[in-house]
């Protein structure tokens, strides 16, 4: 299952599920997605509080930055940064 989620701000929020064999994390993923870096560091900053941040947010061999992380509930999130004119 897939959702996203478009908001006024100019950045989104999707989901999808992890199939039943994956074995180690949630049962779902989150990724929120824009491209103000301020605004979406905070998200990520606020999000590895008493979580596990498994890759730093920085930037990738794609071009955006992106950073993954365990929240306290054990949701696994990405943030991807991406750049206002792509």
């Amino acid at each position: 299952m897939h959702g996203q989620l478009d908001t006024d701000m100019g950045w989104s929020l999707m989901a999808s599920d992890n199939p039943g064999g994956v074995t180690g994390g949630g049962r779902i993923n989150i990724c929120i997605w824009g491209d103000d870096e301020q605004r979406m560091t905070e998200f990520f900053n606020a999000l590895a509080k008493g979580g596990t941040v498994e890759m730093p947010l920085e930037k990738q061999e794609w071009g955006d930055a992106f950073g993954g992380l365990r929240d306290r509930f054990g949701v696994d999130w990405g943030v991807n940064i991406g750049t206002k004119d792509a």
